[in-house]
């Protein structure tokens, strides 16, 4: 009985630690692909209606939000 609870709290910290993993590869994707697009806007004089850097905002926006989804669902998981 002991042994099962141990296992259940390793199935837990495991589970945690995959989580952060998850969250710091979606921080470092976000991150740079905001340097990518203030590396675009410059090119484009800060034009900011451009094709090129609205697609690329939308696709941050996009990861952003995926992030904050992934960061909502661990901490249920978790029971935060």
């Amino acid at each position: 009985m002991v042994y099962m609870a141990q296992r259940a709290s390793a199935n837990e910290k495991n589970k945690g630690y995959i989580a952060m993993a998850k969250l710091l590869e979606q921080e470092e994707q976000i991150e740079r692909m905001r340097a990518q697009l203030h590396q675009l806007a410059i090119a484009k004089s800060c034009n900011m209606i451009d094709h090129e850097v609205s697609e690329l905002s939308k696709k941050l926006d996009t990861l952003i939000v995926k992030y904050q989804k992934t960061q909502a669902q661990e901490k249920v998981a978790l029971g935060r």
